[in-house]
C-alpha cells in the first residue's frame, strides 16, 4: 500500500476542503528533499516560520530554515492522522500526526 497524506476527520465537523488539500500537498512537498521554492510557495510574503527554536520571517528565512531541515536528514515522512478544525466550516484547525526520519548517519528517529 503507498503512503497517503489524508487525514481523518470528525464526521460532524468538516473543514473546508481547501484546508485538507493544502495539508496533504505541503506534507508530500515537505517530505521531498529537493523541493525548497515548492516549500516556500506555502507560505505568504510575510509569513513567520517557527520550527523548534529557529524563526524565520519571510521568503528569504524561510528557505534558509527549509535547507536546514534537510541537512542531517535522508529522508522523512510524515504521517498526518486527523485534523480538528476549530468550529463548522472554520478556517483554524489542529493537525495531530507523526513524522519519522532516517538521518544521514543511518539512525531513525520520529516524533
Amino acid at each position: 500500500m503507498s503512503h497517503t497524506y489524508k487525514s481523518a476527520l470528525p464526521p460532524s465537523l468538516t473543514p473546508d476542503e481547501g484546508i485538507t488539500a493544502f495539508f496533504e500537498s505541503f506534507y508530500a512537498i515537505s517530505d521531498t528533499p529537493s523541493a525548497h521554492d515548492d516549500y516556500v510557495s506555502f507560505f505568504t510574503p510575510d509569513a513567520t516560520l517557527i520550527m523548534a527554536s529557529k524563526k524565520g520571517v519571510g521568503a528569504s528565512e524561510i528557505l534558509e530554515i527549509r535547507k536546514g531541515m534537510w541537512k542531517t536528514v535522508k529522508s522523512r515522512v510524515h504521517y498526518p492522522q486527523k485534523i480538528f478544525p476549530f468550529g463548522a466550516g472554520s478556517r483554524e484547525v489542529m493537525l495531530h500526526g507523526l513524522v519519522k526520519y532516517e538521518l544521514l548517519d543511518g539512525r531513525k528517529a520520529e516524533g
